[in-house]
Formats: C-alpha cells, sequence, structure tokens
C-alpha cells in the first residue's frame, strides 16, 4: 500500500504516503486513521499519539522548530484539553487548552521557566521573590498596561 491508490476499505496497520511528502504510519479503520499512529510532514513536524476518525485525540506534536505539545488534542488539530506546550528553550505551558487558547501561553507567562528545568548538583540556596516593585516593572517592560487584570495575573506569576 504506498498511499497513492486503493481500493475499498482500510481496516489494518498501514504507511500511506500524501502530497507534500507527508506520511502517515499507523492503524486505520474503516479508512480513516483510527487508534495509534505517526504522521510526519516535512514543513510541519509530527504527530506521534492516538487518532480517532481521522482525527488526532491525545499524543505528542513535535514542531520543527523544537517546540513540543504534549496532550490532547480537539477539532482540526487544534490543542483542546489537558496538555503541555514546551517551547525549544524549555518554558512550559501546562494546563487546559480551548481551541488552541491557554492564557499562560496567550501572555507568556510559562508555568515552569526553562532556568527551573536545571537540575541543582548541590544543595540550592533559596531564591528570593521578586520585589512587587520589581514584578510591576518588568509586566511593564512585556507590556502588560498597569491596572488590568492580566497585569495583576502577570504580577502574581512573577512573585510565586
Amino acid at each position: 500500500m504506498d498511499g497513492k491508490k486503493f481500493d475499498g476499505d482500510l481496516n489494518e496497520h498501514c504507511i500511506v504516503y500524501y502530497e507534500g511528502d507527508g506520511k502517515y504510519t499507523g492503524n486505520f479503520k474503516d479508512s480513516e486513521r483510527h487508534g495509534q499512529g505517526v504522521m510526519t510532514h516535512p514543513e510541519s513536524g509530527k504527530f506521534d499519539g492516538q487518532w480517532k476518525n481521522n482525527w488526532m485525540l491525545k499524543g505528542t506534536m513535535t514542531h520543527l522548530s523544537g517546540d513540543k505539545y504534549i496532550g490532547e488534542f480537539g477539532g482540526y488539530g487544534k490543542l483542546n484539553g489537558q496538555g503541555t506546550y514546551t517551547k525549544s528553550n524549555g518554558d512550559e505551558y501546562s494546563g487546559i487548552w480551548k481551541d488552541g487558547y491557554n492564557e499562560s501561553f496567550a501572555n507568556n507567562l510559562p508555568t515552569k521557566k526553562a532556568s527551573q528545568n536545571i537540575t541543582p548538583t548541590a544543595t540550592p540556596t533559596p531564591t528570593p521573590k521578586v520585589s512587587i516593585v520589581d514584578a510591576k516593572k518588568q509586566c511593564e517592560d512585556i507590556g502588560f498596561k498597569a491596572g488590568t487584570e492580566k497585569f495583576g495575573d502577570c504580577v502574581l506569576e512573577l512573585n510565586k
């Protein structure tokens, strides 16, 4: 099965090549991607996970940039449900996603900074919290407007 032509229904594990050099290796049910499968495309990246009725359901999406999302998906491949998006710099954005949107991701407020991913080799010394004045300054520098809810969220996030 080369994916160029087939007659009938696919109901097995196959490798299918798509226009634009896309490739799917995995299970089919009634000619739709269904069950475990891997989809790769040279211009977008790779999805490895569970499919249902031709839709990505849950798994790992790795972008060419190095960014990676592990979690649940909804229609049209949008991030939907519980998941963690990790940027190539190591910053993580975890939580609930709806139609590709997550509050902390949209506001560039990582739930875990890349610097927090480093495993200490010695007993760590507690790092002081950012002062409220410094937090406000940083949030203003990022572009948040003082007095808005998003500005307050930014200040609180920096003081965790």
